[in-house]
């Protein structure tokens, strides 16, 4: 079912932006995201090629040497990772491992970690910080742009600044993506990105801040404004 344009009026609710049908059936934004944490194309399929192309994009040496930056410096603790860690299979929890030391530039050299020439990395003392997902949006992604990066940290800080995000936090938020109703749980959280305001429903304001910050030609902005 397509929502008409003159039924969105002046704001639209998550029940009416679950309506709307994204082109490829999905918010495309997200499509990188679901990829990195399973490994499938947008029809939930996984081929050969794509696994492939998933397991090379896992693998960039993008090293960071000891010393070069303290890795989530300061007293930090998150209590709730082993649990979190033993509620899942290992390879799923490895996913969203894999996701978040990318968002640190960390990419674990076993060779560099037995001559300690790597810092190891223990998910109970790391944190994920604003300024790390805006500098390494582009490790995940592809490509920067630096307003979506905000939106996806002011998601995981709940909507606050200078916020510390542990793996546990993570987790949670995008654990939806993995769940069975890929429609429901991929819109639930495009619809939170663009609530920046958290009022639950989309204004002409959300819609300005988009159209002020992300430009229409780029990668985001073609699904966007199409």
């Amino acid at each position: 079912m397509q929502v008409a344009y003159d039924e969105i009026m002046d704001q639209l609710s998550f029940s009416e932006f679950n309506l709307i049908q994204f082109r490829q059936g999905l918010p495309t934004l997200l499509l990188d995201l679901v990829h990195y944490l399973t490994g499938k194309t947008l029809s939930g399929t996984s081929t050969e090629d794509d696994q492939a192309e998933f397991t090379t994009k896992n693998k960039h040496a993008l090293l960071l040497p000891i010393g070069e930056k303290e890795l989530c410096p300061g007293p930090f603790h998150d209590p709730e990772i082993e649990g979190i860690r033993n509620s899942m299979k290992p390879e799923e929890y490895n996913q969203f491992l894999s996701l978040f030391q990318r968002f640190l530039n960390y990419y674990p050299d076993e060779k560099k970690l037995a001559a300690n020439l790597q810092q190891k990395f223990v998910e109970e003392k790391c944190y994920l910080t604003e300024e790390d997902i805006i500098t390494n949006f582009k490790n995940v992604f592809g490509y920067d742009c630096t307003y979506f990066a905000k939106l996806i940290y002011l998601l995981l800080s709940g909507g606050y600044d200078k916020q510390k995000i542990s793996m546990t936090r993570f987790i949670k938020e995008f654990m939806i993506l993995k769940g069975e109703d890929i429609h429901y749980a991929f819109n639930s959280l495009a619809f939170k990105l663009y609530d920046v305001d958290r009022d639950d429903s989309l204004n002409l304001m959300n819609l300005l801040h988009l159209q002020m910050n992300i430009a229409p030609t780029s990668l985001v902005g073609r699904e966007i404004f199409k």
